[in-house]
């Protein structure tokens, strides 16, 4: 047997006894998630009183996470549980395309949702749902590489769906993808966060609207946060792996990786309970703006 290929990375020895572990951790995420981001496309879908505009944000988000669901959670891992591909080429080429294109709509919708919380006093719902849309059509065609570079010889003689990525930016690419689909998001979020909780300390918007656009602000930072902490352990894995051999060609990696990959993908459980809370802020606020104005007059 010859020498395995850089990108390539080796069974380990235990991997069937820890594949019952990976099959209840992906199975869980799978099942939650995809209940989670169904539950939130069919509230939007089925109640006036939820179709805010940032609940239109978070419905984005969740159309994201159930494609990632689909890539990420039920069909990346397959190449290590099973030790082969069964799926067909086509599905090898959309596996890591959309993985990538989840992440970017993900974490970008949640950018721009900040920004709508600072830049605008009146939220235009229209303007949501164009930016919803520019958002999937960037992030289709800038992933566009990964769906292009696959290696069909790995594919075919190991059974292991990976990228093939040019020599020139394979080195850079974990740490790139890394920095381009969360950090960079994650930093333009906090900056917009930081923004409202400035105009709240200088007492320049104190109304009840005001309260509610920092309070939106603050679930858009949660969750670009969560999804920074979810991260930041594959991204750690992958670039040790690539860059150093004595971990790369350890068998035990494997393993490392694919338990990395199981933290990473559970963030398409969170969605769900950001949605609800955020909801039951816009609620209340529509409850109080509602109700009649006491006045001492008629106590």
């Amino acid at each position: 047997m010859g020498p395995v290929p850089e990108r390539v990375l080796p069974l380990s020895p235990h991997t069937d006894i820890l594949s019952p572990l990976f099959y209840t951790a992906f199975s869980l995420v799978l099942i939650l998630g995809t209940f989670g981001c169904v539950s939130i496309l069919l509230l939007v879908a089925w109640h006036k009183r939820l179709r805010t505009v940032f609940s239109f944000y978070i419905f984005n988000v969740a159309l994201a996470d159930l494609l990632l669901c689909f890539s990420g959670v039920l069909l990346s891992p397959a190449s290590a549980l099973l030790r082969g591909w069964p799926f067909g080429n086509t599905l090898c080429y959309l596996c890591r395309y959309g993985e990538k294109v989840a992440l970017f709509v993900h974490g970008y919708t949640l950018l721009v949702a900040s920004v709508h919380t600072v830049v605008t006093s009146a939220p235009s719902g229209r303007v949501g749902h164009l930016a919803n849309l520019s958002i999937w059509i960037l992030g289709l065609v800038l992933c566009l590489p990964y769906a292009l570079f696959v290696d069909m010889r790995v594919l075919s003689e190991r059974g292991q769906c990976v990228a093939s990525l040019p020599a020139s930016v394979k080195a850079l690419e974990p740490f790139a993808a890394s920095a381009v689909l969360i950090a960079s998001p994650f930093l333009a979020v906090s900056a917009c966060y930081g923004l409202q909780r400035s105009s709240a300390w200088r007492r320049d918007r104190t109304g009840k609207a005001d309260q509610l656009r920092r309070e939106s602000a603050r679930v858009f930072w949660l969750m670009s946060l969560m999804l920074l902490l979810c991260f930041c352990p594959i991204s750690v894995a992958r670039g040790v792996a690539l860059l150093w051999m004595p971990a790369r060609l350890n068998p035990y990696m494997n393993m490392v990786i694919m338990a990395t990959h199981a933290v990473a993908m559970s963030i398409v459980c969170f969605t769900v309970v950001f949605f609800f809370y955020l909801n039951s802020k816009h609620l209340a606020h529509e409850e109080a703006r509602r109700a009649p104005l006491v006045t001492p007059r008629d106590i």
